[in-house]
């Protein structure tokens, strides 16, 4: 399925709800977790992994699509 980027955010957004108030803290967990060389940023391979291990449901294209959106400076 071919998801425009509000519907990208849409189904984070939803992922996160069903999680309740554990998601968020559940997200940064994961984030920090991703964050292999420590940097406090992530890399798109980073990031992957997260959205991986929270289990979203998103192929590599659209979890490369999501990560831009967040990362609009591309700061990680």
């Amino acid at each position: 399925m071919s998801y425009s980027d509000k519907q990208l955010c849409e189904v984070m957004r939803k992922k996160l709800a069903a999680r309740g108030s554990r998601g968020i803290q559940g997200l940064g967990r994961s984030f920090r977790i991703a964050d292999d060389d420590n940097s406090k940023n992530l890399s798109p391979p980073e990031f992957a992994k997260a959205i991986h291990d929270f289990r979203v449901g998103l192929n590599r294209k659209d979890t490369d699509r999501l990560f831009a959106i967040y990362d609009r400076d591309k700061s990680g």
